[in-house]
């Protein structure tokens, strides 16, 4: 057996500087693409990104040739030590989340892009041999360099001005250190995952073999290949989304492939010239054969549209090379990859004495690629074969959540508050929540809450009317201890609420006005005319100027008893002083709700304790005290925000938003959502009431409009009444389609609920998939609540987060 050694036959000369020159004196560029999100690019986005890589080939100089590679590798999931202790896995559910995805396999992509500057143009077959070329030539050849180097700048510009990150792979990069193995050898030896150098050789007898990697590449390299019509889109076979003509045979593959797109720009004069030739020739013959009739009329139609279009000729090849260990396996993943091509209505060839040349033709840095591999066509025809989409990123945040990619079910770290504040794609930190009953908005909560609780700095403060955060209450009092813990209050006639807001701090400021308002425009009645607002106004401003003695409802009540009536009759104004009183009369000393506006509460504790949840449940259908409540608690957390220095605030209001959702209150709520930004703070609504979405101006314009982050879980329950709701919050069309793929077509070996985030002109669809314990935790089930909580009472020397695991 005939053996050679590698480096003799890698028509690689070096490196000069970040530049490769090959034996024939080709020059080579590499850069490393950060492609946008897959499934986050409408259609209209996938048509720019196609418009910007047909500029990029626009501005290549003929004798270019391009080649894009995309690895699409499997890993293993697997948290690092550094996860574990910066999140404090240990005794927490952070480490359930971390173990339950443990070992999972996923898709990684990378992708590079190479330019060449060919010396003496395309290979004309792939015997021929590579030359050392005269010392006049190789002073020519310093004239290339200036030219590379200035391309090199061009592409980067235009890449990063497109939305694609670009960055210049140096000649470490390429070839390797001491300590890390270069692109070029990990793909001589499909070495991807390990870091030291693979023993073993090529082996091109029987079939192709790399180390004990058995190769196969199917490709397209003919027109006879391609469908009749290229575009740059297609639709994801399962959520229906816009993805690239390529998804089927790159993100759609669940195992280990790479992708190899190359493209040359030849002499547009010369190519030209040499069509023209060939229907000539073609035509002169078409009577002996009607063949040649359909090929010179393919041709002349084909000069016919360069003529028109002005577009660029050039040379194209795609194709997918597959490697396994198993040659049974890879037989399966050739039979899948064909079957991917025919999604994309292509039908690839199979390549088999070739293989070995071919495979050194995907090499990176390779201009191998022989002239008979490559078929002619245009720069926008020839782009409709680029991948376009990257991976799912991680945030480098110090601020993250953790939820899920949707495709391949591994951990994403991603920050919905910062980041997006740092990159201008929102104004403010607030969210809105929505989902129908069943649709998983709850639970979800759950896990947004528990994971900013767990950040260190975060405190929280939770209006809940259903009991749906008592088990988490109860994990993160036990998580917190050393914090401050967590705490319930509730509300019960038992234990009524009771609140003086007249006592100040000081001067009587803006905010504590506006509080004090609310509570009273609240009690008063509803639809309160200018006048009336105004009276009360006066007479507040008037009370807190006066030497009062009784700083709370009782004394601003009798002050208002003298104090009115002559207002009015000063001023002769319309305002029903006699109604007023009567109506206000319950909360003065004496009435039904005298406890409510007359006693201070102890509210020392809600300023330690970082995690609050107020149940209000018994008090929900109370016309009267569950808006005060409401309100009363909003004032805790404002006074709370301000005292807080350099921790995020974070106020969560579920359905008790309908309290405070009257026209009365729009300006109040305008007022806290504005003032809550300047304080590192953020208010999430939570809701399952589409109607009052749609139709209340209130919520519109107090909460909508200054909620920038919109989170909505499984719409299909309003899908007939989804064009109000987008409409409302300002969705594009891309945004409604990818709210309306949530929960489509779910994988049956996971349970998981998918979930829409909007921040800004930026969007994605995530899926929430838990540990065991973490559900437990998060449990709406009435069943499933008890079950813990008796258990709990039972083991009281078992910690709770032993109990959640255990179940």
């Amino acid at each position: 057996m005939k053996i050679k050694n590698l480096e003799s036959i890698l028509p690689i000369m070096g490196f000069n500087g970040d530049v490769q020159v090959s034996n024939n004196l080709d020059l080579t560029i590499g850069f490393r693409l950060q492609l946008p999100e897959v499934l986050s690019c409408s259609t209209e986005q996938l048509y720019m990104l196609h418009d910007t890589f047909q500029r990029m080939i626009n501005l290549l100089p003929a004798g270019s040739f391009i080649h894009k590679q995309d690895f699409f590798l499997i890993h293993e999931f697997h948290p690092t030590e550094s996860e574990s202790e910066t999140t404090g896995a240990r005794k927490s559910l952070n480490e359930s989340y971390l173990e339950h995805f443990d070992g999972r396999h996923y898709l990684k992509h990378d992708c590079c892009f190479y330019i060449s500057l060919l010396n003496k143009g395309l290979l004309k077959n792939y015997l021929e041999s590579a030359l050392i070329f005269s010392r006049k030539e190789r002073n020519l050849e310093k004239l290339q360099y200036d030219k590379i180097n200035e391309l090199r700048s061009n592409v980067v510009a235009i890449f990063n001005q497109n939305g694609i990150g670009c960055d210049p792979i140096s000649r470490e990069e390429a070839i390797g250190d001491d300590k890390s193995l270069g692109l070029i050898e990990r793909f001589l030896s499909l070495n991807f995952t390990e870091n030291h150098p693979a023993l073993g050789g090529i082996d091109f007898r029987d079939r192709l073999k790399v180390m004990d990697q058995f190769v196969e590449v199917l490709s397209l390299s003919d027109y006879s290949h391609i469908p009749a019509e290229l575009r740059p889109a297609s639709e994801h076979p399962q959520t229906g989304l816009p993805v690239s003509l390529v998804y089927p045979v790159s993100y759609h593959l669940p195992f280990s492939h790479i992708t190899n797109q190359f493209i040359y720009i030849p002499d547009q004069q010369e190519i030209k010239g040499f069509l023209e030739s060939s229907y000539k020739k073609i035509f002169s013959l078409s009577k002996f054969s009607s063949e040649n009739k359909v090929n010179a009329g393919l041709i002349e139609s084909f000069l016919d549209q360069v003529q028109t279009s002005g577009e660029k000729i050039v040379k194209t090849h795609f194709n997918v090379v597959l490697f396994d260990s198993a040659l049974k396996d890879l037989k399966q993943h050739k039979s899948e990859t064909s079957s991917a091509f025919s999604m994309m209505n292509c039908f690839p060839y199979q390549h088999t004495h070739d293989l070995p040349m071919l495979f050194f033709s995907c090499v990176p840095f390779s201009t191998q690629l022989p002239e008979t591999e490559l078929f002619i066509t245009q720069v926008p025809q020839a782009c409709c074969l680029t991948n376009f989409e990257g991976e799912l990123k991680n945030s480098q945040s110090d601020f993250t959540i953790r939820l899920s990619d949707r495709l391949e079910g591994c951990p994403v770290k991603i920050d919905i508050s910062d980041e997006p504040m740092h990159k201008h794609l929102i104004h403010n930190r607030n969210k809105i929540i929505i989902g129908g009953s069943g649709s998983g908005k709850s639970f979800f909560t759950n896990h947004l809450l528990r994971q900013y609780s767990e950040s260190g700095n975060c405190h929280i403060v939770l209006l809940d009317v259903g009991r749906s955060y008592e088990l988490l209450t109860i994990y993160l009092n036990e998580r917190l201890k050393n914090l401050g813990g967590a705490m319930m209050v509730e509300f019960t006639t038992e234990n009524p609420i009771s609140f003086n807001p007249f006592i100040l701090e000081g001067e009587l400021d803006i905010e504590r006005k506006q509080t004090i308002l609310s509570v009273i425009y609240t009690i008063y009645k509803e639809n309160l005319s200018e006048m009336e607002k105004d009276v009360i106004a006066h007479s507040l401003t008037a009370f807190f100027e006066s030497d009062s003695n009784e700083r709370s409802f009782n004394g601003y009540y009798e002050f208002c008893q003298n104090y009115i009536p002559n207002l009015v009759k000063e001023q002769s104004i319309q305002f029903n002083s006699n109604e007023f009183f009567f109506i206000l009369s319950k909360y003065f000393r004496g009435g039904e709700y005298d406890y409510l506006l007359n006693k201070e509460m102890d509210t020392d504790v809600f300023f330690h304790c970082p995690f609050i949840v107020f149940e209000l449940d018994n008090i929900k259908d109370h016309a009267t005290i569950f808006p005060v409540a409401t309100l009363i608690i909003i004032d805790i957390f404002m006074q709370k925000m301000r005292r807080l220095k350099g921790v995020r605030k974070v106020l969560c209001i579920e359905e008790a938003w309908k309290a405070i959702a009257t026209p009365q209150m729009a300006s109040y709520i305008k007022y806290f959502y504005k003032t809550i930004r300047k304080f590192f703070g953020e208010a999430m609504v939570v809701t399952q009431e589409v109607d009052d979405v749609i139709s209340s101006p209130v919520i519109r314009d107090a909460i909508i409009n200054n909620a920038d982050t919109r989170i909505l879980l499984d719409m299909s329950k309003f899908r007939n009444k989804f064009q109000s709701i987008s409409d409302t919050l300002g969705l594009s069309d891309f945004q409604k389609d990818q709210i309306l793929s949530i929960n489509k077509n779910l994988p049956s070996g996971r349970k998981l609920k998918e979930v829409f985030i909007g921040l800004g002109s930026y969007s994605q669809v995530y899926a929430l998939e838990v540990s065991k314990p973490e559900y437990y935790c998060y449990t709406s089930e009435q069943s499933e609540k008890e079950m813990i909580l008796n258990k709990l009472t039972q083991d009281r020397d078992q910690s709770f987060i032993e109990i959640l695991k255990s179940m």
